[in-house]
């Protein structure tokens, strides 16, 4: 039988075989590994690309925001929102606290602080106009989960994204300029605002704390109809930070309800109220031997600084001061 030669292959085909092999293991290895992907490149073609070479060559790409708002709701952006509606004083002084001024385009006809709030268009008041929020075109808006609630499911039945944050004590203040901070892109800011605003509710109570005496606090909202300062709201964790105790917690949660005879029976060292209601206070027949009148201790606290916010802790420190007036030095 006759002898068959071996097929010779030449030397030139050779190199490319085991070229192509080597490149054949060498994607193989890298696909495994995952650093090297089949591209189209524009000018090359389909080849074999290195991921630290797309990365050098890509355009730069926003970090993506993941927050949890007050309702236990994920809120999901490809990029931090730079369109931004406030629904709420509140929120609004959040919002520029967390250095976002030029990123907020409308808030309402009662945010007032700071000054550049009061210049933004507006997109109403406690009533939320829908029309005038979509005119701003918004990728975010942000609500007050109480004081809101009625324009939060219009604005995302059309499909805008809203994100809520509680009104509730100085602790969900905390969690609520946290949360924002991470709805905004602005964790670090909100991490330092926070332990700020800590430090300095913590100095001022171990100020107040040199005084033992607990005095009585009734908080007044409004004379008619009377309502108080209840229990589980920021006002009345102020009041008990401060070292008084808050006589109205018992009416109820948030602002409550209450009666002229209620007041008599309570008997409260200090009666914290704004500046309208406090000459009715004084006035009013009846109340003449309550201690707070009778001593003068009817104080009127700035309303403007009394919301859940930064600025909540000028209140605390306000109510600190009028209720341990010796533990403090004099303001000049």
């Amino acid at each position: 039988m006759p002898s068959r030669d071996p097929i010779k292959v030449p030397e030139t085909g050779r190199r490319q075989a085991l070229g192509l092999s080597r490149a054949l293991m060498i994607a193989l290895f890298g696909l495994v590994i995952g650093q090297i992907v089949w591209r189209q490149a524009p000018t090359t073609g389909w080849r074999w690309v290195h991921r630290a070479e797309i990365a050098a060559t890509s355009p730069a790409v926003s970090p993506a925001v993941c927050a949890v708002d007050s309702r236990g709701k994920r809120l999901m952006l490809g990029a931090p929102p730079m369109r931004i509606v406030s629904l709420s004083p509140g929120t609004t002084e959040m919002l520029f606290a967390l250095d976002l001024k030029g990123r907020i385009v409308a808030d309402t006809t009662y945010c007032d602080y700071p000054p550049e709030a009061k210049s933004l268009p507006k997109i109403g008041d406690v009533n939320t106009s829908i029309e005038k929020v979509l005119a701003q075109k918004p990728d975010l808006v942000v609500a007050d989960a109480v004081a809101n609630r009625r324009a939060v499911e219009p604005l995302e039945q059309l499909r805008v994204p809203v994100f809520t944050v509680p009104q509730g004590n100085v602790g969900q203040t905390y969690d609520a300029l946290r949360s924002l901070g991470r709805a905004t892109g602005q964790t670090s800011q909100a991490e330092h605002l926070v332990k700020a605003m800590q430090a300095r509710v913590n100095a001022v109570r171990v100020a107040a704390e040199r005084d033992q005496k607990r005095p009585r606090v009734l908080a007044i909202v409004q004379m008619e109809p009377l309502m108080v300062v209840g229990g589980g709201n920021f006002m009345d964790d102020l009041i008990t930070l401060a070292g008084g105790i808050n006589v109205g917690r018992g009416a109820g949660i948030g602002w409550a309800a209450y009666s002229p005879e209620k007041v008599v029976a309570d008997q409260p060292d200090v009666i914290l109220t704004g500046r309208s209601e406090a000459a009715q206070i004084r006035a009013r027949g009846g109340w003449s031997g309550i201690p707070a009148v009778r001593n003068g201790a009817v104080y009127m606290v700035r309303t403007e600084t009394v919301r859940p916010g930064p600025r909540m802790i000028d209140a605390f420190e306000e109510i600190a001061r009028l209720l341990h007036p010796a533990s403090f030095p004099a303001r000049r």
